[in-house]
């Protein structure tokens, strides 16, 4: 995996840790890494710009991801990490879990 690879899982993180998966339903969350990983492909190819992107992700997920200033930082990896989102969205997905893995200790989740 590259750096840019690394950058996108980031960007991917942070709007992940936006979404609260506890308010689905139980049946939902048992496929959310399915949904999210479709919701991530779906709005990285009705994007021009990873800001776009992050704004349809967000309106998918319902959150509100560009309030985070630690995030827009991110979004200069534009045409790349875009490509990425499209081509490798489950690597990207999987670099996700195995971040919020880490985060919790290395604790197995049915969240993570």
């Amino acid at each position: 995996m590259t750096e840019r690879h690394q950058q996108c899982a980031e960007i991917l993180y942070m709007i992940y840790r936006d979404w609260d998966v506890k308010s689905l339903p139980r049946s939902v969350r048992m496929k959310m890494w399915e949904i999210f990983a479709n919701r991530v492909r779906a709005a990285a190819h009705q994007s021009n710009t990873l800001r776009q992107f992050v704004e349809k992700l967000s309106s998918m997920l319902e959150i509100h991801a560009l309030s985070d200033p630690e995030l827009i930082n991110l979004l200069h990896h534009d045409d790349e990490c875009l490509a990425l989102l499209r081509e490798e969205t489950k690597l990207l997905t999987l670099m996700v879990r195995q971040k919020l893995h880490d985060a919790k200790g290395g604790h197995h989740n049915a969240q993570t």
